[in-house]
């Protein structure tokens, strides 16, 4: 053989091996992954995303050199082998390897649930408001290795248990991280590293995003709108913050809804008591102080309980709305019989002359058997003044006939209650 045909063969034979040997570098990704987890991707300087089936990534540059990037597999992701693709600038591709997803056999939990509730329906859009929410991935990383510890106030909870309602498959699977943290604040992820919540929306009203400085929402034709402003004020409620408090060493039960506790104050564990808004029961100062005394009462060997349904809350709109005990649709879940008496506030002459030409109502639940309070609520100015009456009736089990013996000044506005006692003791 000439020696410049052998020479050509050796310098393709040392280009094919260069190649393969380069080609091996190129990405890097493990050989199998389980439906729901998240794929770790590596990759040269050059790649910008990766690529499987129909999801793309980004890739980021590293400090130690070439790129790194999370591909999130679907729990729903069909076992089998798929191709993953690093791709360039331009999105050609440069490299390919193929992953292996692999059956992984979640646990099933049946949520038996009201039939009533089980028939609602989503409004329209908002399946398809949550599936592209939940299928979009950003540009920008929001993620940093290693993995750091959930910040404080933020819940963390084991991946993978399929959500079934009525013995129906739901397709969700819960697992992860609590999206009620801030908005830009890192939170424990399920798999490795640290994200943060970018965004926020209210599916059911008309804000659709809260986004770096920008409220996102929908005018009254349904066209999106943004507006920027230095400050955002988003009030959305409360969650017990129940982390960093060493519940987990001490062998406390607790929930991203709070630490469960009897209605002596206790705890599972003997001897660790709590109140306030860890309990995750009603976030109110004059439910946390009598939670307290509650407590403490019993720390020392006095008899105390506290009773929730007696507990009094109070919107202070105009007009105000107060109410206390159980609602006509707890009563009704709970099985309980009830009346129900409906008067208008007017019925108070007080009411007639402060508040003219303004109405309310108020409504009297009792107990269909033997009369006992069971809710009280009302709409109407003064009436957060009054509402401690219901509370004491409650708290003391006091049947509607007894109660309308007691005489009520004249005049105020407290005789709405008393009108709708004497009806109800009449009835």
């Amino acid at each position: 053989m000439p020696a410049d045909r052998r020479y050509s063969i050796r310098v393709r034979w040392l280009s094919t091996m260069f190649a393969c040997a380069a080609w091996a570098q190129t990405l890097d990704l493990p050989k199998t992954i389980q439906q729901g987890r998240t794929l770790r991707i590596r990759g040269p300087v050059g790649a910008v995303a990766a690529r499987m089936g129909d999801r793309t990534v980004r890739l980021f540059p590293q400090a130690e050199g070439g790129s790194f990037g999370l591909m999130p597999v679907p729990v729903g992701q069909k076992p089998g082998d798929y191709a993953v693709e690093l791709l360039d600038g331009p999105g050609a591709a440069m490299a390919t390897a193929t992953a292996r997803v692999v059956d992984a056999h979640f646990p099933k939990q049946n949520v038996v649930i009201e039939r009533s509730l089980a028939e609602l329906k989503p409004s329209p859009g908002e399946s398809e408001t949550t599936g592209a929410f939940r299928e979009s991935v950003s540009d920008v990383r929001f993620w940093s290795e290693p993995l750091a510890l959930p910040v404080h106030g933020c819940m963390t909870s084991p991946f993978g248990v399929q959500r079934f309602l009525n013995g129906k498959a739901t397709g969700d699977f819960h697992g992860g991280i609590d999206q009620r943290s801030a908005a830009g604040t890192p939170i424990h992820a399920v798999e490795g590293g640290v994200v943060k919540i970018v965004r926020e929306w209210n599916l059911h009203g008309r804000t659709i995003g809260i986004d770096h400085g920008q409220v996102r929402y929908c005018d009254s034709s349904g066209s999106q709108q943004a507006y920027r402003a230095d400050r955002i004020l988003n009030a959305t409620g409360r969650v017990p913050v129940v982390t960093d408090l060493g519940l987990e060493d001490a062998g406390v039960d607790f929930s991203a809804i709070g630490i469960p506790i009897t209605d002596r104050g206790r705890t599972n564990v003997p001897g660790i008591w709590a109140c306030g808004d860890v309990t995750g029961r009603r976030m109110l100062a004059h439910v946390a102080m009598r939670e307290g005394i509650v407590a403490v009462d019993n720390m020392f060997g006095r008899p105390s309980r506290i009773r929730y349904e007696a507990m009094p809350a109070v919107i202070y709109t105009h007009p105000e709305v107060a109410s206390a005990g159980r609602t006509e649709q707890e009563l009704t879940d709970a099985g309980v019989a009830y009346r129900k008496t409906v008067v208008p506030m007017g019925v108070a002459g007080r009411f007639l002359i402060e508040n003219e030409p303004a109405t309310g109502i108020l409504k009297l639940l009792t107990g269909a058997q033997y009369g006992e309070i069971l809710g009280v609520h009302a709409v109407g100015d003064l009436s957060s003044e009054f509402v401690v009456v219901a509370c004491a009736l409650i708290e003391t089990e006091l049947p509607a006939p007894q109660a309308a013996e007691i005489v009520f000044p004249h005049p105020t506005v407290a005789e709405a209650l008393r009108e709708a006692i004497r009806r109800t003791g009449e009835g």
